[in-house]
């Protein structure tokens, strides 16, 4: 069976992309990207480049990603079998999440339990196949570390990285932690204000970078309320990083006080005493945390994965 993956652009620093590549290599699959980026792509699979038109590569199957612009087009197309998408995400593009999840004319797959509710609730069918993950690479090193806060940066206004930094000056300010790292894209950067005590803002960091700051930070703090699988904070946490997070958005993952800490969207305070918890006693959390952890995402495998989707499209 010939399965095409359909992508938007490539990027070795967004999770979903990443994980929809790794899906696809799992399968067998080639890729295809929408548009060029400014990366130049490794991968294990084949790809190509175009828009959903005619120069787009006869399958039996297509998968392609919760916001895609561009399903009425793809599904129109005379040289595709049968359209899957499968929802990373439910809220992140609203508008064009509800539009693909709701479609007459694909199949729609999800990945967590809080995503498949929210379809249901809207109206639509929905199959859950789960998700998988390769955190092998993701450990406490065991080492002596700085006192540090990470904070996850991006632009978008639903990433409220304003108030990340108001926390960040608050803890500097409270002398709870000697300094700062923070990380994400490099769009609007130097327009926003920077916390006190800034170390070093990485760009597009890749997973060894991830796993270096993870492995000296004493807490990952991210204030976002729109995120998919939302890897990030995992990875923290199993690098010894306790997470204080607002969107839950694996429920299967996030349990609050057993494997993060989930705080009040938009919630000043809230954020704030998570954060002050966590550093209270940051040897107690670093282990609860990583091993509370440790233990659920070893259920989460390609196989698993892998074999639900099959079911799906036999």
């Amino acid at each position: 069976m010939n399965i095409v993956f359909e992508l938007p652009f490539y990027s070795p620093s967004v999770g979903g992309i990443v994980e929809s590549i790794k899906f696809a290599e799992k399968l067998g699959a080639s890729v295809r990207f929408q548009r060029k980026s400014g990366f130049h792509p490794i991968l294990n699979v084949p790809f190509t480049l175009g828009m959903p038109d005619s120069t787009f590569p006869k399958c039996d199957i297509v998968v392609t990603y919760s916001d895609n612009p561009y399903l009425d087009k793809l599904v129109k197309l005379p040289q595709i079998g049968k359209v899957f998408v499968y929802m990373l995400s439910y809220g992140m593009s609203y508008a064009n999440e509800r539009h693909n999840a709701l479609h007459p004319k694909v199949t729609t797959l999800c990945s967590t339990k809080k995503i498949e509710q929210a379809i249901i609730k809207d109206g639509g069918l929905v199959t859950r196949i789960g998700f998988a993950l390769d955190m092998d690479d993701m450990f406490d090193e065991g080492k002596e570390r700085f006192d540090n806060s990470a904070l996850y940066y991006h632009p978008m206004a639903s990433k409220r990285y304003p108030l990340a930094v108001e926390i960040s000056n608050a803890l500097y300010g409270q002398k709870l932690i000697d300094n700062v790292y923070t990380f994400g894209t490099h769009d609007g950067y130097e327009s926003h204000k920077k916390p006190a005590g800034l170390i070093k803002h990485y760009f597009n960091a890749n997973r060894e970078q991830i796993r270096h700051l993870f492995n000296q930070s004493r807490v990952f703090i991210s204030t976002s309320n729109s995120e998919g699988l939302n890897l990030t904070p995992v990875e923290a946490t199993l690098c010894g990083c306790p997470a204080v997070i607002c969107d839950g958005a694996i429920g299967e993952l996030f349990i609050d006080g057993h494997t993060c800490y989930i705080a009040k969207e938009g919630d000043y305070f809230d954020v704030l005493n998570c954060a002050i918890e966590l550093l209270s006693d940051f040897d107690l959390y670093r282990e609860l945390f990583r091993d509370n952890m440790r233990k659920i995402v070893k259920q989460y495998t390609w196989d698993n994965l892998l074999n639900n989707f099959k079911k799906v499209i036999e």
